[in-house]
């Protein structure tokens, strides 16, 4: 038995400058994600004793730390020429967080969200940016007197309970091509982390990632825990090694233990494919659907 889902998902994002800048004009204090102390990249690092680099996607308005898990949106605002001194600073602050709100709407808008679409594809969803910036964390801003100019920078998580994917409506379409966990397990180890080699197969980052099987079965798809509201951080993390280094299949030191399989390819629709070997591995040992459902996954790409 075995299945597949695919994701159908829109977006359309309403900006309200004037309720932007009453928030603002309120002392509106922005909530403080939590972006969870022992990130699953630092987890796997410990593990193998290997040097992860961080994966950072630079887009217009902004970019996104795939490794950490964050969006992060930035703005420069620029005070009028009949303000001055701290006044003039207040108003260009306040106009660069009116341009970092904006741009974090561009931004999210094009995130690649999972195999089968982005936010701006959902057939069921929508989005408002003065909800999404609810869950967005104001990093400050700074002033540069000189040019009369201000920089500020805003951060959400890409998934949980404040996350940038949490608040978007998505509509789930299911099959029944579903590959089946085992009940009982042969193994004895439990891991802290499961890693995916996937390096040298142009992998590229998605917020909701899914594994299948060669013929095409799903075993784990991260939309299902978005959709059943179990989803408590990001799904996953993403991160690089040059090719020369070498993941070993298990690790274990600073009492941290990872798991690591390779990926045998990237199907034609994003998802990231296991063979028979490496799909053994993943599902021998306890629990591993577990650490997959909690978010404890890192991709490994390319530098």
């Amino acid at each position: 038995m075995g299945g597949s889902m695919k994701h159908a998902m829109s977006i359309i994002v309403v900006l309200s400058v004037i309720f932007f800048c009453a928030r603002w004009n309120a002392g509106w204090t922005q909530p403080q994600p939590s972006l969870d102390e022992n990130q699953p990249v630092q987890i796997a690092s410990r593990a193998t004793g290997l040097t992860f680099q961080s994966s950072v996607e630079k887009i217009r308005g902004g970019e996104i730390d795939w490794t950490r898990g964050v969006v992060c949106a930035v703005g420069i605002g620029k005070a009028r020429e009949d303000f001055s001194g701290k006044q003039a600073e207040v108003m260009a602050k306040r106009g660069a967080y009116i341009i970092a709100a904006r741009n974090a709407a561009l931004v999210l808008a094009g995130i690649r969200v999972g195999p089968g679409g982005r936010f701006e594809n959902v057939r069921n969803g929508w989005i408002r940016a003065d909800v999404t910036l609810t869950g967005f964390r104001e990093l400050g801003a700074t002033y540069d007197p000189a040019t009369r100019t201000a920089t500020a920078r805003m951060e959400i998580p890409l998934c949980g309970i404040r996350g940038a994917v949490g608040v978007l409506g998505l509509e789930e379409i299911k099959t029944t091509r579903r590959w089946t966990w085992p009940k009982s397990t042969t193994g004895s180890d439990r891991y802290d982390v499961i890693v995916i080699d996937a390096r040298g197969l142009s992998c590229r980052p998605v917020v909701l990632p899914r594994i299948a099987t060669v013929d095409g079965q799903c075993v784990f798809d991260a939309a299902e825990i978005l959709a059943d509201g179990s989803l408590r951080r990001p799904a996953a993390r993403y991160a690089s090694l040059p090719r020369k280094a070498i993941l070993p299949p298990r690790a274990e030191k600073h009492r941290r233990r990872c798991l690591t399989v390779r990926a045998a390819k990237i199907s034609t629709d994003g998802a990231i494919v296991l063979d028979a070997v490496n799909l053994d591995r993943l599902t021998c040992a306890p629990e591993t659907q577990q650490t997959l459902r909690r978010g404890n996954l890192v991709i490994v790409t390319d530098g």
